[in-house]
């Protein structure tokens, strides 16, 4: 992982968004037609209404990360994802559930695309271990304009590591402990500026200071 020249001038406002843990598992299918991977599609998609979903992989073989907050759950998670694959395996002739998402997972899935002619999806790495993960928390560097300059991803890790008690210097360690150097950036007196988000709403927000 490469330093990235950024200069403090060209950044004005950080933006936060953390992520809540929950229980997460991995999908896999195969699918024979067009209607059988509609019928997935539909599935994980109904899912967002649990929880977070996220496509791994798109064609013949089909591959979702969901994720079942932890301060939402209003029932079991495993029991949820049982059904998942019960569907699933009654559904299609090949799939296959794993109760986590790791590298070995998403390299087991990168090997199926490439054998089926999938299109795997790009999975966010940490800035501070280069882990993949799904779910990460995402910092935005922004411009004066309200442009985003960059978005740094950090695991969950690496992130609850970083742990603070407040979410100004949760950005500050965050961004101290990337191995790309955002010191000048990370050392910056960071005001809040309460804003709102487009299609997000209000996330935690801060100017640079001059």
């Amino acid at each position: 992982m490469g330093k990235i020249v950024l200069h403090r001038k060209e950044v004005a406002s950080i933006v936060l968004r953390s992520e809540v843990p929950g229980s997460r598992a991995v999908f896999l299918v195969e699918t024979r037609s067009a209607d059988d991977r509609r019928k997935v599609r539909e599935l994980f998609e109904a899912l967002g209404e649990f929880g977070e979903v996220v496509p791994l992989a798109v064609g013949p073989m089909m591959a979702y990360v969901v994720q079942i907050r932890s301060d939402v759950e209003r029932f079991s998670a495993g029991g949820l994802f049982s059904k998942i694959e019960a569907t699933l395996k009654e559904e299609f002739p090949f799939s296959l559930a794993e109760q986590s998402f790791n590298g070995v997972v998403y390299h087991l899935i990168e090997s199926l695309c490439a054998d089926s002619d999938s299109r795997l999806q790009p999975v966010p790495r940490c800035g501070i271990c280069n882990e993949l993960d799904p779910f990460p928390t995402r910092i935005t560097l922004r411009d004066r304009t309200g442009q985003g300059i960059m978005e740094a991803c950090y695991c969950l890790r690496c992130a609850a590591q970083q742990a603070e008690p407040s979410d100004r210097e949760l950005v500050a360690g965050l961004l101290s402990a990337d191995r790309r150097g955002f010191h000048a950036i990370a050392g910056a007196d960071l005001v809040e500026w309460p804003a709102e988000i487009e299609g997000v709403g209000q996330l935690p927000t801060y100017r640079l200071a001059s």
